[in-house]
């Protein structure tokens, strides 16, 4: 559910995103049911779908880029990060959509505004900025791909 209509991962499978971060949301299944105006195993599904870690039932969590995408002149939040390939630095979300990182990690004016309103829209009430903890991956020694949960 985007806050504007973006082109699908068909039209562009692959952007390059800078002034980035990566932020980590709670999910309320609860919250979730009433906005999608689905029962609470209808929001759990849809959560699967966007691979959320439901590791922790009681706090299932997904992790997101969140940042300015020059090519299209926007801010965006991404779905959520799948794999990410610290050597690269190149992130793969949910719908199949890659994202090459460039340059050093911040924030944006438009990237913070949607941000904003895409958690209000899911009623995402509790996150956390991890970029710290992806910065101690690109710093380490590079080895395979990993899922960024």
């Amino acid at each position: 559910m985007p806050i504007w209509n973006t082109a699908g991962v068909e039209e562009q499978p692959s952007l390059v995103m800078d002034t980035w971060r990566v932020v980590e949301v709670v999910w309320s299944i609860v919250d979730l049911a009433t906005v999608l105006k689905k029962d609470e195993k209808g929001a759990a599904r849809f959560l699967q779908e966007l691979d959320v870690d439901f590791s922790n039932p009681a706090r299932p969590t997904s992790r997101h880029l969140v940042g300015y995408v020059r090519q299209n002149r926007e801010g965006r939040v991404s779905s959520s990060i799948v794999e990410f390939d610290p050597a690269r630095l190149v992130c793969r979300t949910s719908t199949g959509r890659t994202y090459g990182l460039m340059g050093e990690p911040g924030w944006n004016g438009d990237a913070r505004y949607v941000l904003g309103r895409w958690m209000d829209q899911f009623k995402i009430s509790e996150w956390r900025d991890v970029t710290d903890e992806v910065m101690v991956e690109i710093a380490a020694p590079r080895g395979p791909a990993k899922t960024l949960h």
